[in-house]
Parts: C-alpha cells; sequence; structure tokens
C-alpha cells in the first residue's frame, strides 16, 4: 500500500499532524499489502479510525474541558489567574478543597481472653465469619 495516498487522506480529514505517523501504521496494518481505493481509505478513516482511535483528531475549544464558571468563588481568584496557573496546581487547589475521604476500612477489634479462645477454637473459615460479625456489631451505632 502507498502510504502517501494514507498520509493525504488522514490530512484531509483533520487528523492532527502530530499523530499522521500513527495513523499512516494503523492503515499500513489495516490494509495489510493491499491497494485500497482512495474512496476506501476514507471509508476506513471515518467508520473506523474515528472509532478507535479519536485522539488521533485534534479537540476543537469547544470539546476541551473549561475550568468551572464560578473560579472567583470557588477559588477567590479570576479567571485569567486560573488559567496561568499550570494543570498540577489546579489539581493541588481543588484537591484542598475535597472534603476527606471516609475510613472504609474496618478497626482490629480489642476482644477478650474468652473471645480470642472461642475463636481459636474454631474453624479458620468459621473465625473470619465470626470475627467479621463482631467487627460490623462494634462498627454499628448503639442506640
Amino acid at each position: 500500500m502507498d502510504s502517501t495516498t494514507l498520509l493525504e487522506a488522514l490530512a484531509r480529514s483533520g487528523v492532527s499532524r502530530e499523530a499522521l505517523v500513527d495513523g499512516v501504521n494503523r492503515g499500513t496494518t489495516y490494509f495489510a499489502g493491499q491497494a485500497p481505493s482512495p474512496e476506501e481509505v476514507d471509508t476506513w478513516i471515518a467508520d473506523t479510525l474515528k472509532t478507535l482511535a479519536p485522539h488521533l483528531w485534534p479537540t476543537t475549544p469547544a470539546q476541551t474541558p473549561l475550568a468551572p464558571p464560578d473560579i472567583e468563588k470557588r477559588f477567590g481568584m479570576s479567571q485569567a489567574l486560573w488559567d496561568s496557573l499550570s494543570a498540577a496546581e489546579r489539581l493541588a487547589r481543588a484537591r484542598a478543597l475535597q472534603p476527606p475521604a471516609p475510613k472504609r476500612r474496618p478497626q482490629p477489634l480489642q476482644l477478650s481472653p474468652q473471645q480470642v479462645a472461642a475463636l481459636a477454637a474454631l474453624e479458620p473459615t468459621s473465625r473470619l465469619t465470626e470475627y467479621r460479625r463482631l467487627q460490623q456489631a462494634a462498627q454499628e451505632p448503639r442506640p
């Protein structure tokens, strides 16, 4: 297959310049030595490539994620200052405003010697089941 034909078709379809080589490699692999017509190449680009590799096309300003419109209210800064921050700095500021994540891991129990002896007498599966039941009972709020 002639890579020039594929390159021209990809450029016509709007693939970004940085992604043209990737698009040509994908097309060469897809057509595997065949000599497709320009119409077949255009159909492959429109039907298959745009679905499987949408990242090859540049995003338009309407597609890029915009900063929330209430930047001044949420972060106490103007939109221009927000736009001048690096992505890492924006992320750090946004994370600082998030509520802390709840603790989900059950805490170990303080068992009495009688409970330890009772658990030790059980089979491993039953011991784990009983221990989890005790943990759950300890975490439930008491009236």
